[in-house]
């Protein structure tokens, strides 16, 4: 009798060798074996045969790869890792290699029942890798995982009835109700990862580089409007097609001359908000109440606990944050659905800031009012106190022109903004000083022109 991974079997060790010989053998008969003559009725069954094949041969990998972790023979030869024994001795990459680790590591620690799943073939080790990797990232999900009823049994029986792609939304969207702070701060490390590489080459320019799925979202909108539905003639493929939807968004913001907003055409990103999530947003009391000249952007993490997050149009959840940063700029449409999903009313569409409004936030602000940012309004939003029936208003006075990065940023850092007599006064959480902006001149009350102090300013419209 020997053990692996601390589990008794009845083979012994020379017993484990013949069987992976035996093994070894039969998968020679296969390879020599004419699949051709295979009946097309019976693929599926064989391929179906083939995955389940695989999915325990993964499982047993993981379990080898934890027993010479355990038995420390890879760090005798001189090697600094497991990873990079590993790689020596099957000849593998190192990266793949440490990931697969990482995954068999993480499945013994934290979660048996993915791992009893995949060792008997009912997941594969795409669903297995995904639950490794997102929902132990932290002590608030491993946590979770233990609830009876959402927790990691929930998960695993999702996984057995969605395919990968499928099921990493509902992963995402669980991780995002278990632990909605951690959900903005993965955003906010993502947000901070993205990156375009344009480079001059001998022959012309090449572009690479990487989006979240927000962004990446947001610029296939754009490049999809662009492009349209192609002539029948035109024999150009998709990402020639893309390449030159982005050439022309480019010459089109070149055209407009001065980035004005009225020559901008932005793309419609759909944001899906289901009911009771909008409920709790509204209606709980702002992190820090009580001060109107105030806007804060911090979110009740505690009761959004839980709570369903708002999807995409294709159904990719988004952190609460996300959905703070474009209540601010977007329309909402109440949309009442039966039980089959179909909808029975579709309110009217409106912004949180009307077209006029916003026109005389434009003409006050002139660009993007962060301190050291002088964007044009053609690149910016309006923010404001996200929900207004929690206390906040939409009028021009408490409205602040800022530019896409630095909306985005004062929503990912929960920057408060205080609007004082002369100036804005942007401040981190824990109230440290990040700057002021000073209003233009035009906006001065009589007042502070004649020296005096005043703490309140009238907008535009008043």
């Amino acid at each position: 009798m020997t053990v692996i991974d601390g589990t008794q079997r009845t083979t012994d060790q020379s017993g484990v060798e013949t069987v992976l010989a035996q093994i070894s053998t039969e998968l020679d008969r296969l390879l020599e074996a004419d699949l051709h003559q295979l009946d097309s009725s019976r693929l599926r069954g064989v391929v179906e045969h083939v995955e389940q094949v695989q999915r325990r041969v993964e499982a047993v990998t993981n379990r080898v790869m934890r027993t010479v972790e355990a038995d420390g023979v890879w760090s005798l030869h001189g090697h600094r890792s497991l990873t990079t024994w590993w790689a020596d001795a099957t000849g593998r990459r190192k990266a793949p290699t440490a990931a697969r680790l990482r995954t068999a590591q993480r499945l013994a620690a934290h979660l048996p029942l993915t791992e009893a799943a995949a060792s008997s073939g009912e997941i594969s080790i795409d669903h297995a890798t995904l639950l490794a990797r997102e929902a132990t990232k932290n002590p608030v999900l491993l946590e979770h995982l233990a609830d009876s009823h959402t927790g990691e049994a929930f998960l695993v029986q999702q996984a057995r009835l969605l395919p990968p792609d499928s099921f990493a939304r509902v992963l995402a969207a669980w991780t995002i109700r278990a632990d909605p702070e951690g959900a903005d701060r993965n955003w906010r490390e993502q947000s901070a990862t993205e990156h375009v590489h344009l480079s001059s080459t001998l022959d012309g320019y090449q572009l690479d580089g990487w989006l979240t799925t927000q962004s990446g979202q947001t610029l296939a909108h754009a490049l999809d409007a662009i492009i349209g539905t192609p002539a029948e003639d035109d024999d150009r493929t998709r990402s020639q097609h893309q390449g030159a939807a982005i050439v022309a968004m480019a010459r089109h913001a070149l055209d407009s001359g001065s980035f004005q907003p009225h020559a901008r055409v932005r793309p419609t990103l759909l944001v899906h908000v289901p009911g009771e999530t909008l409920h709790l947003l509204t209606k709980t009391p702002p992190a820090r109440p009580g001060d109107p000249d105030q806007i804060d952007p911090r979110l009740p993490y505690g009761v959004l606990r839980g709570a369903e997050p708002a999807t995409l149009g294709d159904g990719s959840p988004i952190a609460f944050a996300q959905l703070a940063t474009h209540a601010c700029g977007g329309e909402f449409t109440r949309v009442v659905l039966d039980p089959a999903g179909q909808p029975l009313d579709v309110g009217r569409s409106r912004r949180l800031h009307t077209p006029a409004q916003t026109r005389a936030i434009w003409a006050r602000d002139r660009h993007c009012q962060f301190p050291g940012c002088d964007a044009p309004p053609g690149w910016g939003e309006i923010h404001h106190s996200t929900w207004w029936s929690r206390g906040g208003t939409t009028d021009v006075k408490h409205g602040i022109l800022l530019c896409w990065h630095h909306h985005a940023y004062v929503h990912q850092r929960d920057i408060t903004i205080r609007r004082h007599a002369d100036h804005w006064h942007f401040t981190r959480p824990g109230g440290h000083p990040l700057g002021y902006q000073h209003l233009p001149a035009c906006e001065l009350p009589a007042r502070l022109h004649a020296g005096h102090d005043d703490d309140t300013i009238a907008g535009p419209d008043g």
